[in-house]
């Protein structure tokens, strides 16, 4: 078992950007496993923030799957 404290999350819902291609990941504490790579230009929602460094997102995935998982806030913009 990891201990690991988790920080709040701040839910609201906006709409955003990709700046850079980035992968996105269900665990950003730990693992930082990647579930996909979203493309720089990509249209996404913002849902929130996870600390200072995480954004909480929905995004598209290529074959038209819509996820959602944790990317660095630096890598994003508002739309």
């Amino acid at each position: 078992t990891k201990d690991v404290e988790v920080p709040e999350l701040a839910l609201k819902s906006a709409a955003a950007v990709v700046n850079y291609d980035v992968e996105v990941t269900d665990d950003p504490l730990v693992s930082r496993a990647k579930l996909c790579t979203v493309k720089a230009e990509t249209d996404i929602f913002y849902l929130g923030s996870l600390n200072d460094e995480w954004a909480y997102v929905m995004v598209e995935t290529a074959d038209g799957r819509w996820m959602c998982g944790f990317m660095p806030h630096e890598d994003i913009s508002n739309g």
